[in-house]
């Protein structure tokens, strides 16, 4: 009889300790899922410009959260500025971040946005690029995102303005399924007599293709025409042959060209400045065609997805 009792008793531990156990499993096992929540962000590749006098910087970001834990000021650190291509790595002042009222529907997710505002700790003494630039986000629960934001480019503010452009026109054409800017169209009048010796891209990834510089008529084409079409001649993006050249511009005369653009690789680059360099009386001016967007629409756009494993 007692044996029997005692049996019972064994029974009654092993099956009462089993169901510790599964409980006790199946909590974990239901915390660590309930903890880990998948949070995806887009962010658009820019072109950033910064003047000397402006070091201060605006990205847009986009959350499939609202109200997401990860863009909060309050939960964030510290804030650095790399490049995935060089060891460019500065700290930045984060002044603001805010959620906006815009909503992205992005791969039938909707995707909130946000607007981060920087401070950048830089003096310039020359133009500069960080190419291929990311954020890198610190948080106090000691967790790192990075979110890449494009290309950074600083530039110096010019004062000559003896150079007139009465019109700009871009052409953008489709290059293996990318919208590019393949030429630029200038009109060009000057009181003086000067000499164009150059005009420069203030984006190191792309350049002005001095070879196949055409004069035309008037600038009365589609943005979209091809611009083999307006140059007579084969046109390549990823060509190098850059020659050099002087466009002569008289006095009081209207003179219309056509500006082929050449590029590292096949990308879109939708805002692009530039600087011309030019000669009157052998004096040497430097003017400034100030960073504008030339054709707007989602391009380039880089998801990152992030799995939290704590609990927001």
């Amino acid at each position: 009889m007692n044996f029997m009792k005692k049996l019972l008793n064994i029974k009654i531990y092993i099956i009462v300790s089993a169901l510790v156990i599964i409980i006790s499993g199946l909590m974990i096992f239901f915390s660590i899922t309930r903890k880990k929540e998948v949070y995806k962000f887009l962010s658009i590749l820019e072109s950033y410009y910064l003047e000397e006098d402006y070091p201060t910087l605006n990205i847009d970001l986009y959350s499939n959260h609202i109200k997401d834990y990860y863009l909060n000021k309050e939960t964030i650190s510290n804030l650095s500025l790399k490049s995935r291509t060089s060891s460019d790595s500065y700290v930045l002042e984060l002044k603001q971040l805010v959620e906006e009222k815009d909503v992205l529907d992005y791969n039938n997710t909707n995707y909130y946005k946000y607007r981060l505002n920087v401070s950048f700790p830089i003096e310039l003494e020359s133009e500069y690029q960080i190419k291929d630039a990311y954020i890198e986000i610190n948080y106090f629960s000691n967790e790192t995102i990075k979110l890449d934001i494009g290309s950074i480019i600083f530039y110096k503010k010019t004062i000559d303005t003896k150079l007139s452009i009465p019109c700009m026109k871009p052409v953008v054409n489709i290059i293996n399924d990318k919208q590019m800017m393949t030429g630029l169209g200038l009109t060009l009048y000057s009181e003086d007599n000067l000499i164009i010796n150059e005009i420069k891209s203030l984006d190191s990834r792309l350049f002005i293709k001095g070879n196949q510089i055409t004069t035309i008529e008037n600038n009365e084409y589609d943005n979209n025409v091809n611009i083999e079409s307006l140059i007579n001649q084969t046109y390549n993006p990823v060509d190098i042959t850059n020659d050099k050249y002087n466009l002569i511009l008289e006095k009081g005369i209207n003179k219309h060209y056509i500006f082929p653009i050449g590029y590292e690789k096949i990308e879109s680059i939708n805002t692009i400045g530039f600087l011309i360099f030019y000669e009157i009386d052998g004096i040497q001016y430097q003017q400034l065609i100030y960073p504008f967007k030339y054709f707007s629409g989602l391009i380039n756009v880089k998801e990152e997805i992030y799995v939290s494993n704590s609990n927001k």
